[in-house]
């Protein structure tokens, strides 16, 4: 995906390279030396992927995972003034979510409770392509069974 987003922003990155944050520009930059080896590999995994799950939704309807494998990370108290970069954190943030972004398939998050900290756990259903109805049906059944209570800090801005 990084590939693609370089080629398709490639004739005007030096335009807009000052308007981008850090991890956009890391992420630009690093893309655009992604070889060709490299995107067609990475194209016939996504196709193998894709055969995988195509197999899958011909025995299940639904693929369930946590939303993310951990709640929300500390914010830094210096993030307000210097910004907060953490890859690590970012990139284990997207371990469930990854599999709907490379393959296509559709995806809907809702709230499943709150660890012991009281902070919100999420609930992540996958569907087969083309079929958002039913994913839509299965968040409204699981949305109805947990009890929601507001943050701490809550703002009613609406």
């Amino acid at each position: 995906m990084l590939a693609e987003m370089a080629a398709f922003r490639h004739t005007e990155m030096a335009d807009v390279a000052h308007l981008l944050n850090p991890e956009t520009l890391v992420n630009m930059t690093s893309a655009r030396e992604i070889t060709a080896l490299d995107y067609m590999l990475s194209q016939q995994q996504r196709t193998r992927i894709i055969t995988f799950l195509k197999d899958i939704f011909k025995s299940v309807d639904v693929i369930v995972t946590p939303t993310t494998p951990m709640t929300a990370v500390p914010i830094d108290p210096n993030a307000s003034e210097y910004g907060e970069s953490d890859a690590t954190s970012t990139g284990r943030s997207v371990r469930f979510s990854f599999l709907g972004n490379l393959s296509g398939i559709p995806a809907i998050s809702v709230p499943a409770g709150y660890d012991s900290n009281g902070l919100p756990v999420g609930l992540q259903f996958m569907g087969c392509w083309w079929e958002e109805r039913l994913l839509f049906q299965v968040a409204l059944a699981a949305e109805k069974l947990v009890q929601r209570r507001k943050p701490e800090v809550y703002y009613a801005i609406i």
